[in-house]
């Protein structure tokens, strides 16, 4: 997840963007896809999933408005790592890769947020697998049921 968007930034994705509806349980994308875009949720909830090798459907995160997703595709070109489905009904804001690299490219508090955000994700992410490694099962139970509660 990104950090918050400074609100000229904000402004500047909309502009840049398509606005998208999907209804509840609908796909928003799924994983493999090769889209570079980068989304803004304008209203409701998101849910990201994998399904694993005997077909189960895992839940990673739910981002809701305000949160963006797919810096990971855009940054890197890598295919998208999760599904998306529509939680709720939910409408966003879709920014292709073309004018969101004009963006980043022509204003640096794009750039620095874009930039903070991803930091701040490989940041928890370095923690996590930190935690896989020194702490038993129940201890990272609490603290993900502690950081959800935040």
């Amino acid at each position: 997840m990104l950090s918050r968007i400074p609100p000229d930034v904000r402004l500047d994705l909309i502009a840049a963007g398509t606005d998208l509806s999907f209804a509840r349980g609908q796909s928003i994308h799924q994983e493999g896809d090769q889209d570079r875009s980068l989304s803004l949720i304008l209203t409701g909830r998101v849910r990201f999933s994998r399904t694993d090798r005997d077909g189960t459907e895992i839940s990673a995160s739910v981002l809701s408005k305000g949160e963006v997703f797919g810096e990971i595709p855009f940054l890197t070109g890598l295919p998208r790592t999760h599904d998306a489905i529509a939680e709720t009904a939910v409408r966003l804001v879709r920014v292709p890769y073309a004018p969101m690299h004009d963006l980043i490219s022509r204003s640096p508090a794009a750039r620095d947020w874009l930039m903070v955000g991803v930091g701040h994700a490989l940041a928890r992410a370095l923690d996590l697998l930190d935690s896989q490694y020194r702490q038993s099962a129940s201890q990272r139970l609490a603290a993900m049921l502690a950081e959800a509660c935040q």
